[in-house]
């Protein structure tokens, strides 16, 4: 996949992704443009505030009977970006839990 990939990403009040658009070889970039420029924040800071989720963490949690070690094996062989779907992780359970060879906290200001 060599080149620039355009999206258009839609985002919740606690920044989780609940919808992403993904331009096609084939898709109309003039129509993509003018719908970015007229749908553009004026707001482009880095940072923004978020709301606190209310999690269901938990209830995956729950459902998922693997251990860190089967979550860093499946890690470590990623090609499915579905990974968390099928261990029934969120992501955030899952950045928690893997270990800073693979994923670490950033500055807000990084």
């Amino acid at each position: 996949r060599g080149g620039i990939q355009r999206s258009l990403q839609f985002f919740d009040a606690t920044g989780a992704a609940v919808h992403k658009v993904h331009l096609r070889p084939v898709s109309n970039l003039h129509a993509y443009r003018k719908l970015v420029a007229e749908l553009v924040s004026a707001n482009q800071e880095p940072t923004m505030s978020l709301k606190a989720r209310v999690a269901d963490l938990g209830a995956r949690t729950a459902d998922w009977a693997g251990t860190v070690d089967d979550l860093r094996e499946h890690w470590s062989r990623l090609t499915d970006v579905n990974l968390l779907k099928t261990l029934k992780l969120s992501r955030c359970q899952a950045l928690r839990m893997v270990g800073q060879d693979y994923a670490w906290l950033l500055d807000n200001a990084a």
